[in-house]
């Protein structure tokens, strides 16, 4: 079994910044600058990602992205 996969995107770094919400760019997931990561199951676009429950590697997300892609 593949280890799962934590996002290393840190919106704590972000604090005092010029922005609020904003979509993670590595899992596609809102984050809020300054506050810690947070991660959707449904939405996280992040391969085997450990927000993800326990036997899943892929969000309904991800799967429905990856058949776009493979149709344009």
């Amino acid at each position: 079994m593949t280890e799962r996969r934590t996002c290393p995107e840190d919106p704590i770094a972000l604090l005092g910044r010029p922005i609020g919400q904003y979509h993670c760019p590595v899992c596609g997931c809102m984050q809020v600058a300054g506050l810690p990561h947070m991660c959707d199951p449904d939405l996280c676009l992040l391969d085997n990602c450990d927000c993800l429950p326990e036997g899943v590697t892929k969000s309904a997300n991800l799967i429905a992205w990856e058949q776009r892609e493979g149709e344009l």
